[in-house]
């Protein structure tokens, strides 16, 4: 039986169906999840902590990963023979460099942040020996291959419990603040629509919480992440789900996932979405010059599709290329 570290971030739930096929397939896996690591943030002692406050010495201000950097130190006495990173920006050198000794077979790290958006994570490049990306754009750097993120099998749903949709569009999204441009095209793109009602969550720890509307659609800053069933119940409530991404990410969102399986058809800014051939159909795709979403193409029904990036082909993929 192969032992498997996987370090990744499951805030959106998207790591535990990857966990329930790798215990299918009898693989070993020790998971570490970044809420894990955020925590463990902190200095090795108070004085360590002033220090760093009161000398700008590069010395003492790395000395606030030493939690993570000790806790991955413990984690790495025992050799694990594949090793998985889906968070590579979170990682410093000090524990790139003990998980490289810890590994037997394979040191893989999977960008699901695009280098140009998150260019910390490109630290991996100089430790791991297999590396994926969801963007294509990734893939012009050495040793980067393309490998879209996974998709879930749909939903299964007793007819019974069917939701009928009661707005034509929903979506959440995690900003820093109100600069962030992401949140101007969400304002842009509703007031684009005036015929569309819609929900849109905005998550942030930084933002006041409040409520507001712009034509049909109520738009809330809330500091609570929307997850598990909750947010699959706001899924349901849709006939569309709202995929905005950052400009510098040309690679897949999650987004056309979460909408392949729960039957939902996808608005989005992603050009990329346009490669999709299989998805298609449920796909319509907006632009800075053009916001506006037909109400036909939002009221159609879904069209069912076959899944192409099933999770147990890109297990096999990544343990196995």
């Amino acid at each position: 039986m192969q032992r498997i570290l996987l370090l990744a971030d499951n805030r959106t739930n998207l790591i535990t169906p990857l966990l329930e096929q790798m215990a299918k397939m009898d693989l070993d896996t020790t998971y570490v999840d970044a809420s894990d690591l955020c925590v463990l943030k902190k200095y090795p002692t108070v004085f360590h902590q002033a220090k760093a406050k009161l000398v700008d010495e590069l010395f003492f201000r790395r000395k606030r990963n030493w939690g993570r950097e000790n806790y991955i130190h413990d984690l790495c006495k025992n050799k694990f023979d594949h090793i998985i990173v889906l968070i590579p920006a979170m990682l410093t050198e000090p524990a790139y460099l003990t998980l490289k000794s810890a590994f037997k077979e394979k040191f893989t790290c999977v960008f699901w942040d695009s280098l140009n958006k998150a260019p910390s994570g490109k630290t991996a490049l100089k430790f791991c020996n297999n590396f994926f990306s969801f963007d294509k754009d990734d893939c012009g750097y050495p040793g980067i291959k393309y490998l879209p993120t996974y998709i879930q099998e749909d939903i299964p749903t007793e007819k019974s419990e069917v939701v009928i949709p009661n707005r034509h569009y929903f979506g959440v999204f995690g900003i820093e603040n109100e600069q962030d441009k992401r949140y101007q095209t969400i304002k842009e793109f509703a007031g684009s629509n005036p015929n569309l009602i819609g929900l849109i969550y905005l998550v942030s720890e930084k933002l006041e919480p409040k409520q507001y509307s712009i034509n049909k659609t109520q738009i809330v800053h809330t500091n609570k992440r929307l997850i598990g069933d909750e947010l699959q119940q706001k899924i349901f409530e849709a006939q569309c789900i709202l995929d905005i991404v950052d400009e510098r990410q040309t690679g897949l969102s999650p987004r056309m996932g979460n909408a392949y399986q729960s039957k939902r058809k996808l608005i989005t800014n992603n050009i990329t979405a346009l490669e999709s051939d299989w998805f298609s159909e449920n796909t319509h795709v907006i632009t800075k010059e053009c916001l506006n979403t037909p109400l036909e193409f939002v009221e159609k029904e879904y069209t069912h599709s076959k899944n192409p990036s099933c999770i147990p082909s890109w297990i096999d993929k990544v343990l196995n290329y």
